[in-house]
């Protein structure tokens, strides 16, 4: 039996879908073929309680302190915090035998990579993110470096793999592995009508890349077709600035009485079937783990064109894409699902068909655990 050691710099389903995913790995890895534990950095908000259902041993040290800003002050805090992560890990490593190390995050890369690499243990690497949108931040910097000295590296769809080798990585190192989502109760169903409204819901973090004007500038034009359209943005509150710039565009469109502002719900499923459609507006996303939930709650969805997306929707099957950026694109789509007769079930039977046949978790666990045996080898 291998022993597998999963490390990431927190567990807080609300920093994104990447943190969902680690969960679900943890959860659901054989546990006949494989012994897992987990070292995290910390979270101020505990260990999720979902984690209590999973019999792992969980190391959490001293929360972490991230800052993405070029401030040396900020700066400094998060190199202290960076070293005391990584003493902590090394500590752990030199208390206990593992076969392969697998690091879910870039911000956890930092303070893994260099005890793991001394203590001779194997590194896999998830990559969520496009990795040249980091080019010139903090954390993309010493990428290439540690990226050509892995094991191997998950990438969460053939963009993101893409830029990944962009780097000049050995391609036999990097594999696409989508993401996985429980598909036992994936079953289109016959939906009914939530009163006149047609409910829009975009779930993201207010993060400039989502690209929520955009959104909102679609809604005004597709209300002059389609008054009765509503939308509601859920998602974590990241850029005080950007929220604020969202109002402003809210108000000089005249949307103040069809637009809400939910914040952020970590119980999003329970009710994500209430709406219409759902969308995806960013410039360029990875993967989009909310179009499989959203394929799955029997929501169509309206996808911005870039990034892994086109991997996930196939345009006029399983939901319609628009170009990034574009809102008479988005407009026209969420026009088409409003008043096109017989395309939203179209569009709910095919995301079915894809979360069945290419995005269950039992292809995605299957995939990572051949990949982690590679490694420990």
């Amino acid at each position: 039996m291998k022993r597998i050691l999963f490390i990431s710099h927190t567990l807080d389903f609300s920093a994104g879908g990447a943190e969902r995913v680690f969960h679900e790995v943890v959860a659901r890895i054989d546990r006949t073929r494989f012994a897992p534990s987990v070292f995290v950095g910390g979270d101020a908000n505990g260990i999720p309680q979902e984690y209590a259902k999973v019999d792992v041993p969980i190391e959490a040290t001293k929360t972490l302190i991230l800052h993405a800003q070029k401030n040396p002050i900020r700066l400094l805090q998060t190199a202290v915090s960076v070293v005391s992560l990584a003493f902590a890990l090394w500590r752990k490593l030199g208390r206990e035998e593992f076969d392969v190390a697998h690091v879910n995050t870039l911000f956890a890369l930092h303070f893994a990579f260099l005890p793991c690499m001394l203590r001779g243990i194997p590194v896999t690497y998830h990559e969520h993110g496009l990795a040249r949108d980091r080019d010139h931040s903090v954390w993309g910097q010493l990428f290439p470096f540690m990226a050509r000295r892995m094991s191997h590296i998950f990438a969460i769809t053939d963009a993101v793999r893409g830029e990944v080798l962009s780097y000049g990585i050995d391609p036999n190192r990097v594999t696409t592995v989508y993401n996985g989502i429980d598909a036992s109760c994936s079953k289109p169903t016959i939906k009914e009508a939530h009163g006149d409204a047609f409910r829009i819901v975009q779930v993201a973090n207010f993060l400039e890349w989502k690209d929520h004007p955009t959104v909102l500038r679609a809604l005004a034009l597709l209300r002059k077709n389609v008054p009765e359209a509503r939308l509601v943005l859920y998602g974590q509150s990241k850029n005080p600035a950007y929220e604020k710039s969202l109002q402003e565009i809210v108000a000089a469109e005249g949307l103040g009485d069809c637009v809400e502002f939910g914040g952020y719900r970590n119980d999003l499923m329970e009710f994500l079937d209430e709406f219409d459609c759902l969308v995806v507006a960013s410039r360029a996303e990875p993967f989009g783990l909310v179009l499989l939930e959203a394929m799955r709650a029997d929501v169509p969805v309206a996808a911005s064109n870039g990034g892994g997306v086109p991997e996930i929707v196939t345009d006029g099957e399983n939901g319609l894409l628009f170009p990034p950026g574009d809102p008479l694109g988005l407009a026209k789509a969420l026009e088409r699902i409003a008043r096109e007769p017989g395309l939203p079930i179209k569009l709910r039977t095919g995301g079915h068909l894809a979360i069945r046949e290419r995005f269950s978790f039992d292809a995605q666990i299957q995939k990572m655990q051949a990949l982690f045996e590679i490694a420990a080898r």
